[in-house]
């Protein structure tokens, strides 16, 4: 079920959660917020994205926002933000920030 270079490592094996994840389904949206500073996370793990765009690694797009809604991560949060919105059933990203606050 997959390699890895991470020798040593936690994941060595290759069975970690991003295979896993692909192993039980289409799909997994991760969503994370930390209680005190209300920084929060998005990460997609999406075989059918992977399959769609031909990745030839596991590609996890990963939103980060800080606790006022803020984007964290430069610019390339636009991009993975753009993933999310196309592959997600949160068609903007303040449909994902609202989410984030449940």
């Amino acid at each position: 079920l997959g390699d890895t270079d991470k020798a040593g490592k936690i994941g060595q094996y290759g069975n970690g959660f991003k295979t896993g994840t692909m192993r039980l389904g289409q799909a997994a949206l991760v969503l994370t917020r930390h209680r005190q500073s209300g920084v929060g996370s998005a990460g997609l793990l999406s075989y059918a994205w992977l399959t769609e765009t031909r990745a030839e690694s596991v590609l996890v797009p990963i939103c980060s926002w800080d606790g006022a809604g803020v984007p964290l991560g430069g610019e390339q949060h636009g991009a993975e933000l753009e993933v999310m919105v196309a592959w997600t059933p949160y068609r903007s990203e303040e449909a994902l920030l609202a989410a984030l606050a449940r």
